[in-house]
């Protein structure tokens, strides 16, 4: 398998490379690492350097599709829902086509509208190649449900993964130590993250972590500070999985998500999350026979920022954490590596339909 996805974001695909990497059984698995080549990954592109990325991704592609006609293998192509999509990848997918060579998207998010734009022109482009691809993946039942209605094509579904790591205590009665890992914007949240900052009290406090969205950063840093907010801006994993072992809850109030991987992570040390109802989280955390391992609340975007804080804080403050305790039995039944991988490779071989 030839995987095309970037290696040096602090985010869901770069986790879930780092994952599939070290799971991966036998080496015949290939990264083609498609990060950003001038900017940080939490920056928008713009002016000369859109054209940069654009030609690194001609790029890469080329180079994807020349090892594939000579190995015989099959591109995994990890996307993002965004314009990219449409202006880098389509042409590829269109012509690996018809070169013969098996091209697996998986679209890593549930921002529909990013990936297909909103004219009649963007729209059809962006299902010119969906259909052209071997396979099409999705992370979430919801997204996969609409997607095949708007794509008008069978579209697959596969999990991320996660190894269980060593157990957390058991979830505390009321948290203090609350956490959030991931890009900072406004999409995924950033006010919310404020609104809760107002409302701790003494002995309380909230640990943002993760690259800030230029637009917002001065402001953010600002704010935060006003706070009491602990900021550390980019970590590396290992940080990150420290954070997640010393934290008593991790709270994700993003608008819109896929198969968001810090939630996976967090479950797999046992720690409960206060999630929007967005993408693949009431899967993830509520749904089926477990024990749940967290809690999902109305997305900010369809409430506000200030309902989604006080919500969360009245789950902190009323014992709600005792009971979320499932996620290692979650991780361990649904989302391990060997299971998820051996349906990667069976798509990658010869599922899914054209």
């Amino acid at each position: 398998m030839i995987v095309l996805a970037p290696r040096r974001a602090m985010g869901g695909i770069n986790s879930w490379a780092t994952q599939l990497e070290r799971a991966w059984p036998g080496d015949d698995l290939t990264f083609i690492d498609t990060s950003p080549p001038h900017r940080k990954p939490s920056q928008s592109a713009s002016g000369g350097g859109a054209f940069v990325d654009l030609a690194a991704g001609i790029h890469r592609w080329t180079k994807s599709l020349v090892l594939a006609r000579t190995t015989k293998r099959s591109i995994w192509a990890t996307v993002s829902p965004t314009i990219g999509y449409r202006v880098r990848d389509v042409p590829f997918i269109v012509l690996a086509r018809l070169l013969g060579v098996r091209v697996i998207v998986q679209i890593h998010g549930s921002h529909l509208d990013g990936l297909l734009g909103r004219s009649p022109v963007s729209q059809r482009w962006a299902r010119l190649g969906l259909r052209a691809a071997a396979v099409v993946v999705v992370l979430d039942s919801a997204t996969e449900e609409r997607l095949e209605e708007l794509a008008g094509r069978k579209i697959s579904r596969l999990p991320n993964f996660m190894q269980t790591r060593s157990r957390l205590e058991a979830p505390r009665v009321h948290a203090e130590r609350l956490l959030y890992v991931g890009r900072v914007a406004h999409d995924k949240g950033s006010g919310v993250l404020l609104e809760i900052g107002r409302l701790l009290r003494g002995g309380e406090r909230l640990t943002v972590a993760g690259p800030l969205d230029p637009a917002i950063e001065a402001s953010f840093a600002r704010d935060a500070a006003q706070l009491g907010i602990h900021v550390t801006g980019q970590l590396a994993p290992k940080e990150v999985e420290d954070l997640l072992r010393t934290a008593d809850v991790l709270v994700l109030p993003s608008f819109h998500e896929g198969f968001p991987m810090v939630v996976l992570e967090a479950m797999s040390v046992g720690l409960p999350v206060v999630a929007s109802d967005v993408g693949a989280c009431r899967e993830m955390l509520v749904d089926g026979p477990e024990t749940a391992a967290g809690v999902v609340l109305p997305s900010p975007s369809r409430t506000s920022p200030q309902e989604f804080a006080r919500a969360t804080i009245e789950i902190l403050r009323t014992g709600g954490l005792s009971r979320l305790y499932g996620g290692q039995e979650r991780v361990d039944s649904r989302y391990s590596p060997s299971a998820v991988i051996s349906q990667m490779r069976q798509l990658g071989r010869a599922g899914g339909s054209k």
